[in-house]
């Protein structure tokens, strides 16, 4: 078992992107099935998990209805679970994204998604160091 934290970050959607700490290492993947998340978290019981909120503002679609059923299913396992949530405004992972980008820029195949999951998670890191979570 880690001595240190196990962070999570997620940046949802249709192609959902995750990125895991686990012990200073970093590990990205992009999902397509909210179960995947779900058994990730029960799986991994991260201490604490980063997600992107999301308003779902305009006209709704499939995709917007997913995306915000999904971010509800977030807040609802990680209670369930006992694993503490942070939920970051999109806008927030910015200040991160070049740091992200640096550190997956020898992983082939790398998405977008998981671009923006690692940025939520140097963000998740940046405010325990601050002491905001």
């Amino acid at each position: 078992m880690s001595s240190k934290p196990v962070l999570f970050a997620i940046d949802p959607g249709p192609h959902t992107g995750v990125a895991v700490c686990v012990d200073e290492f970093y590990h990205t993947a992009t999902i397509t099935e909210p179960t995947e998340l779900w058994d990730m978290l029960a799986q991994y019981k991260p201490d604490v998990v980063a997600y992107e909120d999301f308003i779902g503002s305009g006209p709704r679609d499939i995709n917007i209805n997913g995306t915000i059923q999904l971010v509800g299913s977030i807040v609802g396992i990680c209670h369930v679970l006992g694993i503490k949530s942070v939920r970051n405004q999109p806008q927030a992972r910015r200040a991160f994204i070049q740091e992200a980008r640096k550190k997956l820029s020898t992983q082939q195949g790398t998405t977008a998604h998981e671009v923006d999951a690692l940025a939520h998670l140097l963000l998740l890191e940046y405010q325990i160091k601050l002491g905001k979570v």
